[in-house]
């Protein structure tokens, strides 16, 4: 289960220089179509303090920083950071920080609001519902979070899957450095996801769009 996320950590590392264009970041038809998810999440972050989790190359980042208030972004890649810290140099409402999602107790402060794009699908299904709640605890009572992540079918092409003893999917994955890598990449349900939240949220909000799902919700925890 940790060589999971180790191996995830090590691919990431290496795909950083090429995210940008293999994620589609660079298509003009794609981010055309993004024009409107980017309106809605500057929508539901207007104002708030953010816990980014896994920033990547800061491509969202750079979407709700306009409405926040403030972010803090993490991501256990510095090669990420990196990237993200020159996208984002002229917003001073922004701070990175190299950090394991999975570890937050070095985090200062609470935060009114959490972010994750592409995360959850990363995870573990053994490790979700602890990855939750060591979230939540660096949050206030009420507060918005938001996953959003792919439905099955991405990325449209044949990948070779296989299924680990814990149930998780792997696909193996080739960087155009010819590094081959078996990436943990999940499609939840939604029932599995109600289940996942069972206690600790509220207002719960799942709906699916073309290519991929968003999760809403307000954090249920004792004052």
């Amino acid at each position: 289960m940790r060589k999971n996320i180790e191996d995830l950590k090590k691919y990431y590392a290496d795909r950083a220089k090429e995210y940008e264009e293999t994620a589609g970041y660079r298509d003009p038809v794609a981010e055309k179509i993004r024009e409107k998810i980017k309106v809605r999440h500057q929508n539901y972050f207007r104002g708030h303090d953010v816990l980014e989790i896994a920033c990547g190359t800061g491509y969202w980042t750079e979407v709700i920083v306009v409405s926040a208030k403030s972010i803090l972004t993490i991501d256990i890649n510095k090669e990420m950071i990196t990237i993200a810290k020159k996208r984002l140099a002229r917003f001073p409402n922004v701070n990175f920080k190299v950090a394991d999602a999975f570890v937050l107790d070095k985090i200062q402060g609470y935060f009114s609001a959490a972010y994750a794009h592409w995360w959850w699908s990363h995870i573990p299904k053994s490790m979700i519902r602890d990855f939750l709640l060591n979230l939540h605890r660096r949050l206030i009572p009420g507060a918005f979070v938001l996953f959003a992540d792919h439905l099955p079918g991405y990325p449209g092409r044949e990948i070779e899957v296989i299924r680990d003893k814990n149930g998780d999917r792997l696909e193996k994955r080739v960087l155009k450095n010819g590094k081959k890598y078996l990436i943990i990449k999940n499609f939840p349900t939604q029932e599995e996801i109600n289940m996942y939240l069972l206690g600790i949220a509220k207002n719960i909000n799942f709906h699916e769009y073309k290519g991929y799902w968003e999760l809403g919700y307000n954090v249920i925890k004792k004052q």
